[in-house]
C-alpha cells in the first residue's frame, strides 16, 4: 500500500493511504490532503492513482518541485519527494512506516481521524511555588483534546441563556431567557459569528417564524452585528446561511472612522459637550494641537475608542479650561500625520473658528476629493455625496473644482 507523508519544517508529519483514484492537495479544506504553509494554492495539485501508477498534474499553472526540479506534472514512485511551499510530500510504502501507523488517516469520503497529541505529563513547570502545575496540565489537556460533549455543553448554555430553561425557541413567553425579557423592545446581539452555527439556525428559525406574525407590543426587534463582512463569514462556514438571508435586504454598513475622518471634527465635539455634561463641569473648546492629535489618532477600537479618549481628556480639563492634549499625545499625532493620517489641507482649514469660512472650505475639500476618486463622473459623485446630479454640478461650478474625467481619458490612452 503506498501512503503520502506531509512533513512540515516544524518537523511535524502526517501520513495519508492513497486509496482513492484522485487525490487533491492545497490549503482549501474540500482537498484530500489539506497544506496550509505559503506557498500552496487552493488546490494545488491532483494526484492520480491507476493500476499503471501514480501521476500528478498541478492546478492554475501552480508548479512543484520533484527531487529537486521544478515540474508542473509527472509520474510518482515510492521515495519521491514533492515541496509545496514550506511543506514536502514523501510517497512511501506501508513497510517504510513501520511504527507510524498509528497516525494514519485514510483518503476517502469521511473526515480524517484526529492524530493522538502528546500527553500533559510531557510538560514540565519550573518554579512551580504555589502547586499550579497540575491544573495548568489538566487545562492543557482540555484545551488539547475537549470532552466530546464540551461544545454541546457550550450550545445548551447559549440556548438556556436566549430562550430560558427549555433551551430551544418557544411561542410562550418565558422571561427567564433573554429573548423573553426584550419582548416588546429591541435586542442586540454582537459580533454573532462567535454563538456557533446551532445557535445561528435556532435564531434564524424563530426570527423567520416571527417575521411571519403581524406586528404587535410584544414583538422584538432584532439587531444583529458581525465583526467582519457577512458575506465572508459565510463562505468561511462561520455565519449560518438561513440567518445571512434573513437580514441580507436589511443591512447596514457601519463605515469606519478611517473611512470618515471629515466627520470627525463636529463628532469630538458632541462627544466633548456629552462628557462634560456628564460631569458636570463646563469647557472653553479644544485646542488645535489637541484636535489635531484626535484627528491623526487610529483607532482600532472605532468609535469605542473615541468616546474613551475624549472622555479621558474632558476629565483630566479643570472646570472652565479649554481641552489640552499632553506632549506624547502630540508626539504621537504628529509622527501619524507624517505617515499620511490627515491632509495638512484639512489642518489649515480648522484652524479657523469662523464656520462661514470653515464649511464651505470643508465641502470644497470633501467634493474635490470624491470626484477625483470617480476620475469626474458626476453621477457617481452624486450618490456617494447624498445630494442630486443638479446640486453637485452647481457646486462644481462654484467652488472650481476640476474636471477630473482626464483622469479616465489618460487611463484610455495609456491602454
Amino acid at each position: 500500500m503506498l501512503l503520502l507523508s506531509v512533513e512540515s519544517e516544524s518537523g511535524a508529519v502526517l501520513t495519508y493511504r492513497l486509496q482513492k483514484p484522485q487525490i487533491t492537495v492545497g490549503s482549501s479544506s474540500k482537498n484530500d490532503v489539506v497544506v496550509r504553509v505559503p506557498g500552496v494554492g487552493d488546490r494545488h495539485l491532483v494526484i492520480y492513482n491507476s493500476s499503471n501508477g501514480l501521476t500528478f498534474v498541478t492546478v492554475d499553472r501552480q508548479t512543484v518541485v520533484l527531487n529537486g526540479e521544478r515540474r508542473s506534472r509527472g509520474v510518482l514512485s515510492p521515495g519521491d519527494r514533492l515541496r509545496l511551499g514550506g511543506s514536502t510530500l514523501v510517497l512511501q510504502t506501508a513497510e517504510d512506516v513501520g511504527e507510524r501507523q498509528s497516525a494514519l488517516q485514510t483518503v476517502n469520503e469521511s473526515a480524517p481521524t484526529r492524530v493522538p497529541r502528546p500527553a500533559p505529563d510531557t510538560f514540565s513547570v519550573v518554579s512551580d511555588s504555589v502547586g499550579l502545575s497540575q491544573p495548568r496540565a489538566m487545562l492543557f489537556d482540555l484545551f488539547l483534546d475537549p470532552p466530546s460533549d464540551l461544545l454541546h455543553r457550550l450550545v445548551a448554555v447559549l440556548r438556556a441563556e436566549l430562550f430560558g430553561p427549555l433551551g430551544y425557541p418557544s411561542k410562550e413567553r418565558d422571561d427567564s431567557g433573554v429573548v423573553g425579557r426584550a419582548r416588546g423592545g429591541v435586542l442586540v446581539l454582537r459580533n454573532v459569528e462567535a454563538l456557533g452555527k446551532a445557535v445561528q439556525e435556532d435564531l434564524a428559525s424563530f426570527i423567520a417564524s416571527e417575521l411571519r406574525e403581524p406586528l404587535s407590543a410584544s414583538s422584538l426587534r432584532w439587531i444583529i452585528t458581525c465583526g467582519e463582512d457577512p458575506l465572508a463569514l459565510v463562505q468561511q462556514g462561520k455565519l449560518a446561511t438561513n440567518l445571512f438571508m434573513i437580514f441580507s435586504k436589511r443591512m447596514l454598513r457601519v463605515p469606519r472612522l478611517s473611512e470618515r475622518r471629515e466627520d470627525l471634527p463636529l463628532l469630538i465635539a458632541s462627544l466633548m459637550r456629552r462628557a462634560a455634561a456628564e460631569q458636570d463641569k463646563t469647557t472653553r473648546g479644544i485646542s488645535l494641537e489637541c484636535l489635531n492629535a484626535l484627528l491623526s489618532k487610529n483607532y482600532a477600537g472605532e468609535l469605542g475608542e473615541l468616546v474613551g479618549e475624549v472622555n479621558r481628556l474632558v476629565t483630566a480639563t479643570p472646570d472652565g479650561e479649554m481641552v489640552r492634549c499632553s506632549g506624547l499625545d502630540l508626539h504621537a499625532a504628529s509622527a501619524s500625520a507624517a505617515a499620511g493620517g490627515v491632509s495638512q489641507d484639512l489642518i489649515d482649514v480648522l484652524a479657523s473658528d469662523n464656520l462661514k469660512q470653515v464649511v464651505p472650505r470643508v465641502e470644497q475639500l470633501l467634493i474635490d476629493r470624491v470626484m477625483r476618486k470617480v476620475k469626474g463622473n458626476q453621477s457617481k459623485g452624486a450618490r456617494i455625496l447624498g445630494i442630486s446630479r443638479g446640486a453637485l454640478i452647481a457646486k462644481l461650478k462654484e467652488y472650481g473644482v476640476p474636471d477630473y474625467r482626464y483622469l479616465r481619458r489618460r487611463r484610455q490612452g495609456m491602454a
